[in-house]
């Protein structure tokens, strides 16, 4: 990386020494001043968060229909972080669910999640 991912990856390795973060996740989140403007770098995804910028995501709900037309669905599919996530560890979460990486559209990514979980 040059320019400000690379500042940003000085400051995100900053952030591993003085223990604020345990490690770089190895995805790339886009630093943009406004949703739906050209991004001005990248940065790791865990930094994200430390850095507070703002961080995209989608999550994909499934659930069992219902037993019949008008009623309530019967129940929604859940799935458990594992223990070793660095936020939110053990918790239940979405189907599937991701932050947005750098490079791939929203139904790319949505996509590439339940995949995942699959």
């Amino acid at each position: 990386h040059s320019g400000p991912a690379a500042a940003l990856d000085k400051v995100t390795d900053a952030f591993i020494a003085d223990g604020k973060l345990v490690r770089r996740h190895g995805e790339r989140f886009e630093v943009s001043p406004e949703w739906g403007l050209a991004p001005v770098a990248t940065v790791d995804r865990n930094a994200a968060q430390v850095l507070g910028t703002t961080s995209v995501g989608v999550h994909v709900h499934c659930y069992l229909p219902a037993n019949s037309p008008g009623a309530a669905p019967r129940g929604v599919w859940l799935a458990q972080r594992a223990v070793d996530k660095s936020y939110f560890p053990n918790c239940w979460d979405p189907t599937a669910a991701g932050g947005l990486p750098s490079g791939i559209s929203v139904r790319e990514n949505a996509q590439k999640e339940a995949a995942e979980e699959a």
